[in-house]
């Protein structure tokens, strides 16, 4: 998560395996961007199909 991020250098330091350590910051921003795009997708075809009704 973006909390993660903020705390990579500690987390290390305690020895953390986070995505952001895995990964590095830049590939994790764009698995975050990637993951918030999908589910912005996501919602929009549920409710264009009905499937989530419009409030």
């Amino acid at each position: 998560t973006i909390l993660a991020m903020e705390g990579i250098e500690s987390d290390k330091l305690v020895g953390l395996e986070t995505i952001p350590i895995l990964i590095g910051k830049p590939a994790s921003l764009k698995l975050l961007y990637t993951i918030n795009i999908l589910l912005v997708l996501v919602l929009i075809a549920a409710a264009v199909s009905g499937l989530m009704p419009h409030t």
